[in-house]
């Protein structure tokens, strides 16, 4: 696998389902969304948006149940009911950990997300993750996301690291594949059951590799 051997000197975190545990809010957000505009929910709705970019979402939605609003107003709309939601917004534990043992080990991190803008900070603010100069790397930041290998190329051109000296965590199918197309060790959470890549690696397998520093 890309990174093997090579020293880490940065960690790419997904944000949603990676760092929060924010896909439960997501959920709620779209099911109360469809209530206002008086749709059922569609069947597999759930994983079929888990871990794709908005716009995708969208017509995803609209095909199987003739959503009448416009992208932007179901944007607008989906995301004013995460936000109603996001005091309920909870870390991913072991996620945390690592995050927390990274920082005093000095290991550069940066969060690359298909989520917007709006969203990501929303969630940096209420976990209280966000640093001074951190990068960061969203949706609206590159023309393709995830599955892409896009969103975490730029992240890796932003921190100046060369990919082969980065890792990267994920939580979907489409982050796994981002992360292993961009030439990056990729490590993949114990909730992703369908690991598309060989090349990527359980999670507990990168905390083994750089440990933790006790708190």
């Amino acid at each position: 696998m890309s990174g093997i051997g090579n020293q880490i000197r940065a960690v790419l975190w997904d944000m949603d389902g990676t760092l929060v545990d924010s896909e439960p809010l997501h959920e709620l957000s779209f099911v109360h969304a469809f209530a206002d505009c008086g749709i059922d929910v569609p069947d597999g709705f759930h994983s079929a948006v888990v871990g794709r970019a908005e716009a995708e979402n969208y017509e995803w939605i609209r095909q199987r149940t003739g959503l009448r609003l416009g992208y932007d107003e179901w944007r607008k709309l989906r995301y004013r009911h995460y936000l109603k939601l996001i005091g309920d917004l909870q870390p991913v534990k072991e996620s945390f950990r690592l995050w927390r043992s990274n920082e005093q080990r000095g290991i550069v991190q940066a969060i690359v997300s298909n989520s917007d803008r709006m969203l990501m900070d929303a969630n940096l603010a209420a976990t209280g993750l966000a640093r001074p100069g951190m990068v960061t790397v969203t949706r609206n930041d590159v023309v393709k996301g995830k599955p892409d290998p896009e969103p975490y190329l730029r992240a890796a051109m932003l921190l100046d690291i060369p990919p082969q000296e980065i890792a990267v965590v994920e939580d979907s199918s489409s982050g796994v594949r981002a992360g292993v197309g961009a030439g990056m060790a990729t490590y993949y959470l114990p909730v992703l059951l369908d690991n598309p890549c060989a090349e990527a690696r359980p999670f507990a397998e990168l905390v083994s590799l750089l440990g933790e520093v006790e708190a």
